[in-house]
């Protein structure tokens, strides 16, 4: 069977990507009604859904189709800002049709009366009362529910006599992974088709590329991405429980004595935990609940004074600001933690937040952390996942917001020992000062205006 496109740069590619090529066959003959696709990263799913919608739209006259992403924002950045996307609309004189792009309603509208819509599964009461022949339904597993699927879309197509397309790469076990695997089984009838196409499979991504995706990304996010796995919600944890418990096995001797004071601020109602710490282990801490920075101040100082130590690590976004300031003000020597800070290695992590947990998950691994026993923190610790994210698919971890509902708290003592860690590299090693002479610390009190070593550099 000959297919063909409305732009000629998609049909001339499909003999590259052969998965393709095969459902856009599949799908001409439409034996079937609804299709999961769960496909590898970067294989050309939402490319290949466009131009089936595009296709039915000049195909069939005064009918309305739907794109709908995970979120309205992406819905919109696609029809605003993708020009790989939007490239592949056909030229204004394609067998004589005219089409007109309304990016405030993101809508594509033909001369014949059909109508492209795009949709974001965040705005569900937006999509209420719409009426569609034909539905793609973009990363269906990073949904926050089926809502949209069995609330809006299904009873609308089920009149129509519609067909929908879910498009997806696996994230965990879901709705996404238990539809498929009843498709998988049969369970949901003839009208249901499914597909899973690995990066392994397709040949398109050389197995080099492969290789260093993997060291890249680690091997379960690698699982995942490229072949497709349903990972449960443990794979994906950062730090697992195991690795924590094993520190308990390990011996250890420390060669340096590094200090720090790790804070992390928070005024309304979370608690400001401060970690006094020796070499990344936890030997004291302060918890702190007030509203008044200046108070929190106060309080960080006085913990200072009590433990002997000057090094300040903060989280310096928002309300951490002022209290950063503050400390610096009164002496302390504070390093400042940006958790939405470039990373260091940004091919790898979306920000700073990515990269300093997993620091922490290497640490731990490798058994260079003291054994933890704060059972809170342990918790904490083990209930942060990660995830892809971004053009580039770089790491990040999930939010505050989304770990602090599933543990019913905010996981403040976590972020605390997270940035303890992170310093250590950055703070001085105070064995290495105690030879020096009495002549040395008076030339080094001079230089410094301080008669604390543990402020310099090591």
């Amino acid at each position: 069977m000959e297919l063909t496109f409305p732009t000629p740069n998609f049909t001339s590619k499909l003999l590259e990507y052969k998965h393709q090529l095969d459902f856009l066959r599949l799908f001409e003959q439409k034996i079937h009604r609804y299709y999961l696709l769960k496909w590898a990263r970067r294989h050309g799913k939402s490319t290949m859904a466009f131009n089936i919608l595009v296709k039915e739209c000049l195909k069939y006259s005064k009918r309305r189709y739907a794109f709908i992403f995970s979120t309205y924002k992406s819905a919109k950045n696609i029809i605003t800002q993708d020009p790989d996307m939007m490239g592949m609309l056909p030229s204004q004189d394609f067998d004589g049709q005219i089409w007109k792009l309304n990016r405030s309603d993101l809508t594509i509208t033909f001369s014949n009366g059909s109508i492209l819509q795009f949709f974001g599964a965040d705005k569900v009461d937006s999509l209420r009362g719409f009426n569609a022949y034909g539905c793609v339904i973009d990363e269906y597993a990073m949904h926050k529910s089926d809502e949209i699927w069995t609330a809006v879309v299904s009873p609308v197509l089920t009149r129509n006599e519609g067909w929908c397309i879910f498009i997806y790469t696996p994230k965990g076990v879901n709705f996404a992974s238990e539809l498929y695997n009843m498709v998988q089984i049969k369970e949901m009838g003839q009208d249901w088709y499914c597909s899973t196409v690995t990066a392994v499979e397709s040949g398109l991504i050389s197995h080099k590329e492969l290789e260093k995706a993997k060291k890249i990304m680690g091997i379960t996010l690698f699982r995942q991405e490229h072949l497709c796995e349903d990972l449960a919600d443990d794979d994906l944890v950062i730090i697992k429980q195991e690795s924590i418990l094993n520190l308990e096995k390990v011996n250890r001797t420390q060669k340096y004595n590094k200090r720090v004071i790790a804070v992390d601020p928070a005024t309304t109602g979370d608690e400001c935990i401060c970690y006094y710490m020796i070499n990344s282990e936890v030997k004291d801490e302060l918890s702190v609940n007030h509203r008044d920075t200046h108070v929190i101040t106060g309080w960080i100082q006085q913990f200072s004074n009590k433990v002997g130590c000057k090094n300040i690590v903060i989280d310096s976004i928002g309300v951490g600001k002022g209290i950063s300031d503050n400390l610096r003000a009164a002496g302390l020597n504070v390093i400042e933690f940006i958790a939405s800070q470039k990373a260091t290695d940004n091919l790898r992590f979306m920000n700073k937040k990515a990269e300093a947990w997993f620091k922490v998950k290497e640490q731990i691994e490798m058994g260079r952390i003291p054994p933890l026993t704060d059972q809170e923190l342990k918790k904490q610790l083990s209930a942060v996942k990660y995830e892809y994210s971004g053009t580039n698919q770089r790491i990040k971890c999930e939010s505050k917001a989304t770990t602090k509902q599933k543990l019913g708290r905010s996981p403040d003592r976590a972020d605390a020992f997270i940035m303890g860690v992170w310093a250590y590299d950055k703070l001085p090693d105070e064995n290495r000062y105690k030879w020096i002479s009495e002549i040395d610390k008076q030339r080094l009190r001079r230089q410094n205006g301080s008669s604390d070593y543990s402020v310099l550099g090591a």
